[in-house]
């Protein structure tokens, strides 16, 4: 975790491996919180800040398993071949 309201982001998240002996899929992710913007640093219980603290965390997921910049390239096509780049 990272507490810096000076930055413009709440949370960094991105694949740190993959399964290259088999299809080249990612296995696990690296999550960054940066606390300064998380709702419960405020202690907040709204249901608001809950949804949007849960949205973050979802969203960072599908970056470390998903939709990553350098995942593309290993994607496969519907013959089951990598693409490439």
């Amino acid at each position: 975790m990272v507490s810096d309201s000076s930055s413009s982001w709440a949370g960094l998240g991105g694949n740190c491996a993959a399964d290259y002996a088999t299809n080249r899929r990612p296995i696990a992710g690296l999550m960054i919180y940066n606390i300064a913007y998380l709702g419960y640093k405020y202690l907040s219980t709204s249901p608001r800040a809950y949804q949007m603290d849960l949205d973050l965390t979802l969203h960072e997921i599908s970056h470390g398993l998903v939709f990553s910049n350098w995942l593309y390239a290993d994607y496969l096509d519907e013959n089951g071949y990598v693409r490439g780049k």
